[in-house]
């Protein structure tokens, strides 16, 4: 499998400090995210432990072989002096969501690569501080061959005790003709509610100078209430690829349904 294996330890700790803003609760944020938004005069102090294990791979015809990392574990925290500032941080899924909170959860993240073409990545995220336990399990993996890819990713989350959720999300890839004709497919289902929320299939050719273009996407509203006048849209568009130009799709947009 491998000439050389080596373990690397990797302790980490940052030290952020946001400044004093006056009136800071009235500056707009640049993104739409939650975890944009600025806390005024507050200290975040974070840190971890990350473990890595490379593989360097067996000499053949005295070429050296290449050096992988074919495994990273890593446990992260971070404390905020100031509670508001643990409620926007983007480091951690449970938190972003405005609620003060002064320690944030315990983030576990896992990433293996056995081979070049395939990984797959955990993360694990637990509240300790609100004694909530476990929040976040998201388990992922890809496949990346020359003719074929793909991903798939299960999360679940427990942020709402009453209301546990759980999605699928996945795609798929696939290349003839030496590239030149490419096919894509994507779901993604909400377990929880047993339902495709959205899938999609994209087909493409490619020439020398020109190529055409085919998508078909439908979405299924359900999850936003029962009482929406579209509770499925149904898309198909086509399209032209002119190399150097760019691509031409229909002008009046794409064409769709309702249900």
């Amino acid at each position: 499998f491998a000439e050389r294996l080596k373990h690397v330890i990797e302790p980490a700790f940052t030290v952020d400090f946001t400044s004093t803003i006056d009136d800071y609760l009235r500056t707009p944020s640049v993104g739409s995210d939650v975890a944009d938004f600025v806390v005024s005069g507050s200290t975040r102090v974070t840190y971890g432990l990350t473990n890595r294990l490379f593989a360097r791979g067996r000499t053949v015809d005295g070429v050296r072989g290449t050096t992988r990392e074919i495994l990273t574990v890593g446990l992260q925290q971070t404390y905020y002096s100031n509670p508001l500032s643990g409620g926007y941080d983007g480091s951690y899924q449970s938190t972003s969501n405005g609620r003060p909170i002064d320690l944030s959860p315990i983030a576990l993240t896992t990433r293996v690569a056995p081979a070049a073409a395939f990984d797959t990545n955990v993360r694990v995220e637990y509240d300790v501080a609100r004694g909530r336990g476990l929040q976040i399990v998201s388990i992922g993996g890809t496949v990346n061959k020359a003719r074929v890819s793909g991903s798939a990713n299960f999360s679940h989350n427990r942020l709402d005790p009453t209301n546990h959720q759980s999605f699928l999300q996945g795609s798929t890839a696939m290349r003839w003709l030496d590239g030149r004709a490419t096919g894509t497919y994507n779901i993604s289902w909400d377990i929880a509610r047993s339902y495709v929320v959205s899938q999609g299939v994209v087909m493409s050719y490619l020439a020398q100078c020109c190529g055409v273009t085919m998508e078909f996407q439908k979405w299924n509203y359900a999850s936003f209430g029962s009482n929406l006048a579209i509770p499925t849209d149904m898309r198909f568009n086509f399209g032209f690829i002119l190399a150097g130009l760019g691509t031409f799709s229909n002008f009046f947009g794409a064409f769709g349904g309702r249900v």
